[in-house]
């Protein structure tokens, strides 16, 4: 399936479009996204997945992004901060299976990021 396709970067499937993770994910956040990105409701939905899993994006940096600076965001840094999101994942989701060790500090972390989300949700 393609998502993002608005010919504003190079468009390719997103591989986490499908994955259990966001077809079970959830909010209760309502956001006020730039209206001339033209985004579908899965789309946000999408967007807003990727920014609550981050673990380079800080509690504040989140909040920032998703509260204050969403609706200002021009098409090439919405896009480009989903295409960086995407390559942390995949970065992180490589060496999770090359080192396994990893593992258990990834899933700290997850748990982490989790407890945060649920307090940016709060807001």
């Amino acid at each position: 399936m393609e998502i993002f396709n608005h010919n504003v970067t190079e468009t390719k499937s997103h591989v986490y479009i499908n994955s259990y993770e966001f077809k079970n994910f959830k909010t209760s956040i309502k956001l006020n996204f730039n209206e001339s990105i033209n985004l579908t409701e899965k789309e946000k939905l999408y967007f807003v997945f990727l920014i609550s899993d981050s673990i380079s994006l800080t509690k504040e940096e989140k909040i920032e992004i998703l509260f204050k600076n969403l609706a200002h965001f021009s098409s090439f840094q919405f896009f480009e901060l989903v295409r960086i999101i995407e390559e942390e994942k995949k970065s992180l989701s490589l060496l999770s299976t090359e080192n396994s060790s990893y593992i258990k500090e990834a899933e700290a972390m997850k748990l982490e990021i989790l407890n945060e989300w649920r307090q940016i949700e709060k807001l």
